[in-house]
């Protein structure tokens, strides 16, 4: 069994909802293991997705060769950056409707009805991990296995 111990450095602010309170989306001090899996590139996901989960079939291969990458934790007191947003839908296609953003929804609704506002939030406040912020992980492997120096 082979551990290695690997340390982290973050060169831009990350975030991902860890927790929705009405409009403001907060950032906890851990990195996901799946995450770093994906990120160290022992794991590919399709580039497109209808939505379909799939950490199990992705992950599979990882089992099969014996690899376990544990969360990322912070080595120091978590740093964080507040930011607000205003968003738009990041569709090709949106319009401004009821004093909502809809979306073409064909797939969803009943074409021949009126476009039906979308249900998220239009502004909000994220709180993200901060450039600077350092942490540790490891990863076990049965076998040798060429950590990647930069992910």
């Amino acid at each position: 069994m082979h551990i290695y111990c690997c340390e982290f450095e973050l060169m831009e602010n990350l975030f991902f909802a860890s927790r929705e309170v009405n409009n403001f989306f907060q950032t906890e001090p851990v990195i996901g293991n799946y995450a770093l899996a994906y990120a160290l590139g022992l794991c590919r996901a399709n580039y497109h997705n209808e939505g379909e989960i799939t950490y199990a079939t992705d992950l599979e291969q990882l089992n099969e060769v014996g690899i376990y990458v544990t969360p990322g934790t912070l080595t120091q007191e978590a740093r964080f950056t507040v930011v607000q947003f205003n968003a738009l839908s990041d569709s090709y296609w949106f319009q401004m409707e009821q004093n909502a953003i809809s979306v073409n929804r064909q797939r969803i609704f009943n074409p021949k009805l009126k476009a039906r506002a979308t249900n998220f939030p239009q502004i909000g406040r994220l709180k993200m991990l901060s450039i600077g912020n350092k942490g540790v992980f490891y990863v076990t492997s049965r076998d040798e296995f060429r950590v990647p120096r930069y992910i």
